[in-house]
C-alpha cells in the first residue's frame, strides 16, 4: 500500500484528505510566498536544536489514517520542467539542485528532459487540480509525494503559481516545494528564518537548521519507514 502526501502554500488556510486506495495526506498551509553546502552538519545549528526541528518536520501523520515514519528517496532524483518557467525560476531551480546535491548523501538529483520522477509545473493556480486531483485551492504552491508503505518515496509533483505572485515569492516557492518533497514535508511556526515556516513568508535561502535537517534526513543511517524514536537515537548517536 502507498501513502500520497500533498502540501500546499496559500492564500487562506485549508486542509483536505483523499484518497480510495491508498492512505493519504493532503495538507494546504497559509503561506505564499549560495552555493553547495558541505556534506557535514558543522557548522550549524547546536545539535539539540536541530534534532527538536527535524523531530518537528520529519515525520508525517498527523492526518490520521499515515504511520509518522521518515520516508525519503532512495534513487536518484530527475526533475522535469513543465509549463512557463521564467529565466528566473529556470536559474533557481539550477541553484537549489546544486544545494541539495552539496547537502545529501546517496541521492543526486538532475533536471532531465524525460524519464523524470519528480516533475515541476510552472502553471496558473486554476490549472493546478489537472495536475495533482486531489489539490484544494488556493495554493500559490504544492507538492505532492507518492511512498511506499514502506517510506521509500517514488514519484512527486511541485507547482509553482505563474500569476498572483512575484518573482522573489516564486523563488521562494521552488526552494520550499522541492525540499518539502524530499520528505521534510511538515511546517512549523518554530522558526521565522526556516524555509519550513509555516506563516507568510518569501525566504530564498536555507537557514543553518533547514541544513542540517536536510542532511539529517539523508545520513545513510536514516531509513525510510523509522520512528522518530528510533531516528532520534541513531541522530543523538556520536
Amino acid at each position: 500500500m502507498a501513502s500520497v502526501i500533498g502540501l500546499g502554500t496559500l492564500a487562506p488556510m485549508g486542509l483536505s484528505l483523499e484518497d480510495i486506495s491508498q492512505n493519504a495526506i493532503l495538507r494546504s498551509l497559509a503561506k505564499p510566498i549560495a552555493s553547495a553546502q558541505a556534506k557535514r552538519l558543522n557548522p550549524g545549528p547546536p545539535k539539540r536544536a536541530a534534532l527538536k526541528y527535524f523531530a518537528e518536520i520529519a515525520f508525517t501523520g498527523e492526518f490520521n489514517r499515515v504511520v509518522p515514519m521518515t520516508r525519503k528517496w532512495q534513487e536518484d532524483i530527475r526533475i522535469q520542467v513543465h509549463g512557463s518557467p521564467t529565466r528566473a525560476d529556470r536559474a533557481t531551480l539550477a541553484q537549489v539542485v546544486e544545494e541539495l546535491n552539496g547537502l545529501i548523501d546517496g541521492v543526486e538529483l538532475s533536471v532531465v528532459k524525460q524519464d523524470a520522477n519528480l516533475g515541476i509545473f510552472f502553471v496558473p493556480e486554476p490549472e493546478f487540480s489537472r495536475h495533482v486531483p486531489s489539490y484544494q485551492p488556493v495554493n500559490y504552491g504544492f507538492f505532492w509525494v507518492r511512498s511506499e508503505a514502506s517510506g521509500r518515496i517514488r514519484q512527486a509533483k511541485v507547482l509553482v503559481a505563474t500569476n498572483l505572485i512575484r518573482q522573489r515569492e516564486r523563488s521562494h516557492l521552488i526552494r520550499e516545494e522541492l525540499t518539502q518533497a524530499l520528505g521534510l514535508t511538515q511546517d512549523s511556526l518554530s522558526y521565522a528564518d526556516s524555509i519550513f515556516y509555516q506563516d507568510w513568508t518569501a525566504t530564498t535561502q536555507y537557514s543553518a537548521l533547514d541544513r542540517a535537517l536536510i542532511q539529517m534526513l539523508y545520513q545513510p543511517q536514516i531509513l525510510p519507514g523509522m520512528d522518530q524514536a528510533r531516528a532520534l537515537e541513531i541522530l543523538q548517536s556520536p
